[in-house]
């Protein structure tokens, strides 16, 4: 489902990770893909919180929608 472009947690510019916390992210984890992935996000809707959930992904939901990073951590 496509993000609305006024949602802040599809905001690309207003997400958890900025490129460089996905990169320092990275780092710790000494894994490059873990950049790739951060840098990436689903809006889900409230089902597929649930199911993500259940598939062991961190997930925050926002209303009836969520960002989801699949190795990282969301915040605010």
């Amino acid at each position: 489902m496509p993000c609305n472009k006024g949602d802040a947690p599809c905001n690309k510019r207003d997400t958890m990770h900025t490129l460089k916390q996905a990169r320092d992210y990275a780092t710790k984890r000494d894994s490059m893909q873990a950049v790739q992935k951060t840098r990436h996000y689903a809006c889900l809707t409230i089902k597929e919180i649930m199911h993500s959930s259940q598939q062991g992904e961190t997930v925050q939901p926002k209303g009836h929608y969520a960002c989801r990073a699949t190795k990282g951590t969301i915040a605010k």
